[in-house]
């Protein structure tokens, strides 16, 4: 079965809340999700073995919090040109993380579907983009 990872790093909850919902669409079109706070990671076979992968932070002071940084550095080890990828995060003030963890994917030859930003809690309307682009990762896996 298709698999989707979903790793992030949240302060106060806002960005996990971003993560389920990106696990429910993903899983309304039939694919095996996994979710999983970016410290539970325990080795990048975990990120290896995926099919598609999404990871979401909020922006600590203008960039990407510690841990998120350390595992995409990790991550330029692996071969994940062309999977499918979402960046996600939400963001007090400036809100860079998302686009930054974007970009670092980009560069790692990962096929980035999407950059979703929400200004501290996810509204309804953010949320919906979040399930949509869940499923549109399972869509493209799935096929």
């Amino acid at each position: 079965m298709a698999k989707v990872e979903i790793l992030y790093s949240t302060q106060v909850g806002h960005t996990r809340e971003m993560a389920y919902e990106i696990a429910a669409g993903a899983r309304e079109k039939g694919v095996d999700v996994v979710i999983k706070p970016v410290h539970m990671v325990l080795s990048l076979k975990e990120i290896d073995g995926a099919d598609a992968i999404a990871i979401g932070a909020p922006t600590q002071n203008k960039g990407v919090p510690g841990q998120v940084s350390t595992l995409l550095n990790q991550m330029k080890s692996l071969n994940l040109g062309g999977k499918p990828a979402v960046a996600f995060g939400s963001y007090g003030f400036s809100g860079e993380a998302p686009e930054m963890i974007a970009e670092r994917m980009r560069s790692m030859g990962m096929d980035v579907l999407g950059v979703i930003k929400a200004l501290k809690k996810a509204d309804e309307a953010v949320l919906r983009e979040c399930r949509k682009i869940g499923e549109r990762m399972a869509l493209k896996i799935a096929s």
